[in-house]
């Protein structure tokens, strides 16, 4: 095993295996060369942190529940999905508000509850491909890799922070296998349905290098 590599329990979610089941890596503009995993606290907990990418870390694979999508949206319009981890179970929650670091609670998912605590949104592009993951209720409030400007480290905390333009903000869902550089057309696998949803990206609109504040497209 990696010395960094997470040496927490290998527990599935019973709800999002399964053959054919894609997988993604969450990356941020600040270091590409990092990914999103899951990693054992001192205390014992679970936490989010960025890593050195290793495809063969099954703690840095994630599935991208779109099940809510149809019927769950931000204020903006884009649909809700769920943020599960393949090695754990474990769904990212949101955190107590700015500055705090994102939660982890374990995931299955159930038609008749909804739970909007596990929900986020991508914004629209904010340069080469990026883009904001923000709440599902209040889109103000983005992922973050904290104090990762200039320069992301492993164990780098990830939580929830105001938009400030920081490459620490801006990020991608790719499936393994995906260079963070390829654009075109996402394939976004709904799971249970079998249905693979072509959402083609629009021309990048680059503005000299300034992004737009999220909630304000």
């Amino acid at each position: 095993k990696p010395e960094h590599q997470s040496s927490l329990p290998i527990r599935c979610s019973r709800s999002m295996s399964g053959p054919g089941q894609k997988t993604f890596k969450i990356l941020c503009r600040a270091d590409e060369g990092y990914c999103v995993t899951v990693r054992g606290g001192d205390d014992g907990d679970a936490a989010v942190v960025m890593a050195a990418a290793d495809p063969d870390d099954e703690y840095q694979h994630w599935y991208k529940d779109m099940r809510r999508s149809t019927r769950v949206k931000d204020e903006e319009g884009y649909p809700a999905f769920a943020l599960v981890n393949k090695a754990t179970g474990l769904a990212i929650k949101h955190s107590l508000g700015q500055s705090h670091p994102v939660d982890l609670v374990p995931y299955e998912y159930d038609p008749a509850v909804m739970d909007l605590s596990v929900l986020w949104t991508q914004s629209r592009d904010v340069g080469d491909g990026f883009r904001c993951i923000r709440m599902v209720s209040n889109i103000y409030l983005n992922f973050d890799a904290f104090e990762g400007e200039p320069e992301v480290r492993d164990g780098t905390v990830v939580g929830l922070w105001e938009w400030n333009e920081g490459g620490n903000q801006c990020w991608k869902i790719l499936p393994w296998g995906t260079q963070a550089e390829a654009d075109g057309d996402d394939d976004q696998y709904v799971h249970g349905t079998h249905v693979l949803q072509r959402r083609r990206r629009g021309v990048q609109r680059r503005r000299e290098g300034r992004y737009r504040v999220p909630g304000s497209y």
